[in-house]
């Protein structure tokens, strides 16, 4: 119900009871056919996300400050193991074994040093837990739907009988006849 009006039923004929054909119903529609609908990232009050990114840049810059500092002990730990060392390790660590230290992402690097000799160091713990818990963040942030204008406005078109797959004449954005024309230039 618009304005007193139910045009639903003129988006597949024209309306049998008020003045709206379905050619208006598309008119009408044009002007939000305009419309995208991005899904952005919502966060709590005082919270960006670029803030958010930031810090987990500087957080990360510190770990591998010290992933960087403890390189050759790591090598000679991880040379070291034994086979049943090895087994205890998780997936992701034993994983990490397996490829060479360049080829290693973040996260298999965090994994092997958490599994080695300096994992329980304080600092590296604090800021390991730092950074999951920006990542997930980043990652699960509530989303919420927008509508922002298009660059380039979308072609709206009559759907036969309202069916999508069936498009007919071409129309541009408009008013119903039963209300006042739009003004020039919108």
């Amino acid at each position: 119900v618009w304005l007193g009006l139910s045009i639903g039923c003129a988006q597949c004929h024209d309306h049998k009871f008020d003045p709206i054909a379905q050619r208006e119903f598309y008119q009408l529609f044009a002007f939000f056919n305009n419309q995208d609908e991005p899904t952005i990232k919502v966060f709590p009050s005082g919270v960006t996300e670029e803030a958010l990114q930031n810090e987990q840049k500087a957080v990360e810059q510190s770990l591998l400050g010290i992933l960087e500092e403890s390189r050759s002990e790591q090598a000679a730990w991880a040379k070291g193991l034994s086979d049943a060392r090895r087994d205890k390790l998780s997936a992701l660590a034993k994983k990490a074994l397996l490829l060479s230290p360049d080829e290693r992402d973040l996260t298999q690097r965090l994994a092997l040093f958490a599994a080695g000799p300096s994992g329980g160091d304080e600092t590296f713990v604090a800021l390991r837990k730092r950074h999951e818990k920006l990542t997930l963040q980043l990652q699960n942030a509530p989303t919420t739907l927008v509508l922002r204008e298009l660059p380039k406005p979308r072609s709206t078109a009559v759907m036969i009988q309202g069916d999508f797959t069936r498009k007919g004449e071409v129309v541009t954005p408009g008013t119903p006849a039963i209300l006042p024309p739009m003004p020039e230039g919108i």
